[in-house]
């Protein structure tokens, strides 16, 4: 059996993890470039655990300068399972206070000029989107959050998504219709360097050692 490693991406304001024993700042080499920073390995609680600040400590590098290629690459290279990616992020919804803690599982991307993908010329796949984001890690970490008071608001349940296949019905209720037009809503909004990792993290399979599917279709 593999033996988890969970990895955690940090984003702005967080550039290092208290807590972890036998702490080690490691440097590992991509091809795709230098990550945004060594990574820092130890154990939180007896699980091995892989840190990156994704804008490097002191908050080096602005969003559009980031490798997300290069520090998706050297997670997986230092044997992380599973990526836990945060993001420091506003809202649309009053209800959503500042400290909330949202686990997004779905995105609207209008990002640009951000490399995302680990294909090109010479080798095309096609990675679905449908289900960005792992949701068993989603309903752990929501269920942990609400163990130590911190507020949070979860996407839809992996058993809804599962009832509505099964049903024939959309797994996303967007978007909505307002005065007769169709309009989208967001419950958070950033600048978003969280979606470059997500995309990323699908292709190099982040969650397939824990039962996830991803399918990738080469043409």
């Amino acid at each position: 059996m593999v033996e988890r490693v969970i990895g955690i991406i940090g984003g702005s304001g967080l550039y290092q993890m208290e807590g972890l024993t036998g702490l080690e700042w490691r440097k590992i080499q991509s091809p795709f470039g230098p990550p945004s920073d060594a990574l820092c390995c130890g154990r939180l609680g007896g699980v091995k655990v892989v840190f990156l600040p994704r804008h490097g400590r002191g908050h080096k590098l602005p969003p559009g300068e980031i490798d997300y290629r290069a520090n998706i690459d050297a997670l997986k290279r230092a044997g992380v399972t599973d990526i836990i990616s945060l993001s420091a992020v506003g809202s649309f919804r009053e209800a959503l206070a500042p400290g909330t803690f949202v686990l997004v599982d779905q995105f609207i991307d209008r990002t640009f000029a951000r490399e995302k993908s680990f294909f090109g010329t010479g080798l095309v796949a096609h990675v679905s989107m449908a289900h960005p984001v792992c949701h068993r890690l989603g309903e752990h970490l929501h269920a942990a959050a609400q163990q130590i008071n911190i507020p949070v608001l979860l996407g839809e349940p992996e058993r809804l998504v599962k009832q509505r296949l099964a049903a024939g019905q959309p797994t996303w209720r967007n978007p909505t219709e307002r005065d007769g037009k169709l309009i989208w809503y967001s419950p958070s909004v950033g600048t978003e360097p969280l979606l470059a990792d997500v995309i990323l993290e699908r292709v190099k399979e982040a969650c397939r050692s824990r039962g996830d599917e991803t399918q990738i279709g080469k043409s």
